[in-house]
């Protein structure tokens, strides 16, 4: 019986000794206190009641987060007044306590269990220096869309005889680095009008980044009432992301005063510069007449304003017209019928010429003889505006518009 009680003991001793000695080389199973690990931690192999504690893991990982499929190295710090030996073992979880990255161990003092899906401690990497140790691991972030992680670790300090322990548990939480769409600043410049205007402006619109409200800024301070030059104008989203564009604010380009004459039935202007023109009959303005040249509609004074690129205005003086008439007898009153007409132009008075011009200037029909009093359209003329020239005897010339139908 004596030998069988030495057996019991013996046995009770190994056990004993192997408990005791299993954690000082690391922890295989769930042991690093995060939700997907139960809260397992070191309190359920030692003794020592569990105590959060700030800033145990420190990393490389960038404020505005983590890329997918980088690997970062996160550190593990823990210290004890009076003991100096240590384990630990880390984990990293995603919003929904499941396993995320992957896990690597770059030196001996740690190793990786569980399937990579934590790191602990080695019989290499358990002691301290005055009663303090770091380890370091590495961890690659998963893919894109994981979103923020949080890594959980339990930490041990022991005396070395499993008395005294302290365990600690603390976590860090890192967000994904989720790249911003590019603000795309469109900027509309409207340049000075003419030269020393200074009424020169800048209009900008933006999508893309944050998204709205978005808001501006222009070198200067303002957006209308601005000299020839280049700005800088700052766009930020709503979440003060911004980007710059730098545009340039024309000089005012001048331009010729026109000129302008009658041309049979036709008020023609005539600028070197002009882009375009306005038209004013009695001072009002002709809607829609924006080409060099405007019909004459009725009686009146017709002036034009010619415009440069930048809109820069130079009136004409005003042309008073007074009749289509451009001679001074009886041609001036004979009408002419029909009109509109198609076939056949008539008049009352008898001429010796007579010709039909497109608003060209170049001659469609031409007759000569003594006392004309009517003038035949040939079908292939097109239906529009004609100018109708008559000349009589005393060689008295006078033009009058004409419409085919």
């Amino acid at each position: 019986m004596k030998k069988l009680y030495t057996l019991s003991i013996l046995l009770v001793l190994i056990v004993s000794s192997a408990l005791l000695l299993a954690p000082s080389g690391g922890r295989t199973g769930t042991y690093s206190g995060s939700p997907g690990d139960n809260g397992t931690n070191c309190s359920n192999c030692h003794s020592g009641t569990p105590a959060n504690v700030m800033n145990v893991i420190t990393s490389n990982i960038p404020a505005a987060g983590y890329d997918p499929g980088v690997t970062y190295t996160l550190t593990i710090s823990i210290t004890h007044p009076t003991n100096n030996t240590f384990g630990f073992q880390i984990t990293a979880e995603d919003s929904n306590d499941s396993k995320v990255g992957g896990f690597g161990a770059p030196n001996t003092s740690v190793q990786v269990v569980n399937g990579g899906n934590a790191v602990t401690h080695t019989n290499s990497g358990n002691s301290g220096t005055s009663n303090a140790r770091t380890w370091t691991v590495d961890w690659t972030a998963p893919s894109a869309g994981t979103g923020d992680i949080t890594f959980y670790v339990a930490c041990l300090a022991s005396s070395g005889s499993n008395t005294n322990n302290q365990v600690s548990l603390s976590s860090k939480t890192v967000s994904e680095d989720v790249a911003t769409a590019p603000i795309n600043l469109m900027v509309n410049v409207t340049d000075e009008s003419c030269p020393g205007e200074c009424d020169g402006e800048i209009n900008a619109s933006a999508t893309g980044g944050a998204g709205a409200p978005f808001s501006f800024t222009i070198s200067g301070g303002q957006n209308t009432n601005l000299c020839p030059g280049q700005y800088t104008v700052t766009a930020f989203d709503s979440d003060n992301n911004s980007t710059q564009q730098t545009v340039t604010v024309g000089a005012g380009e001048p331009v010729d005063t026109p000129s302008i004459i009658l041309d049979f039935d036709r008020v023609v202007a005539n600028s070197a510069n002009a882009t375009s023109y306005r038209w004013f009959v009695n001072g009002n303005l002709i809607p829609g007449a924006d080409s060099s040249w405007v019909f004459v509609s009725q009686n009146g004074y017709y002036q034009a304003i010619a415009l440069s690129s930048t809109g820069c205005e130079a009136p004409s003086d005003s042309l008073h017209f007074t009749s289509f008439s451009v001679g001074g007898h009886h041609l001036d009153t004979d009408k002419i019928f029909p009109n509109p007409g198609n076939k056949q132009i008539n008049w009352s008075t008898g001429v010796k010429h007579v010709r039909l011009y497109n608003l060209h200037g170049q001659i469609i029909v031409e007759r000569s003889g003594h006392n004309i009093q009517h003038l035949e359209i040939p079908e292939n003329i097109t239906p529009g505006r004609y100018i109708l020239e008559r000349i009589n005897d005393e060689n008295e010339s006078v033009k009058k518009p004409w419409e085919k139908l």
